[in-house]
């Protein structure tokens, strides 16, 4: 009977490694391309990492996933740019503007409560809710 294969490299989970491929699908724009192509409409969390194959990427996937609806319900999509010096994640409002930038991974509870407080997001909640009839600004955990 084999013994079980050890590995050096950490263990990434599947959530992980399911938004790695989401997120690169998404958005993997080539280096010296500063912003993807007709965003205004839309917010932009910017990942860039060395390697999708990175711990620390792969820590922030793992943060991201479980909160698809609400990543979608703000209209934000994930660009991940490869082939960066050093891990960094930057939120892009809606006017082009850095709302948010840290060199370590950003849970989606600070993430969301950043954009939760734009004027523009203020009226998408203010609609919506005049819309449904129902409060959408809290987070789902």
């Amino acid at each position: 009977m084999k013994s079980p294969r050890v590995s050096s490299q950490p263990h990434r989970s599947g959530v992980a490694r399911s938004l790695l491929a989401v997120s690169t699908c998404l958005w993997a724009l080539p280096p010296g391309r500063s912003e993807p192509d007709g965003f205004s409409s839309q917010r932009v969390l910017e990942i860039s990492t060395p390697s999708v194959r990175e711990d620390i990427y792969a820590r922030q996937a793992a943060l991201a996933l479980p909160h698809w609806d609400g990543l979608i319900e703000r209209e934000l999509v994930i660009v991940t740019r490869e082939g960066a010096d050093t891990f960094k994640v930057r939120l892009i409002g809606k006017d082009g503007g850095e709302k948010l930038a840290s060199s370590k991974p950003v849970t989606m509870s600070e993430l969301f409560a950043v954009i939760d407080q734009m004027p523009m997001r203020r009226q998408e909640m203010k609609r919506t809710q005049a819309a449904t009839g129902r409060d959408r600004s809290q987070p789902t955990e």
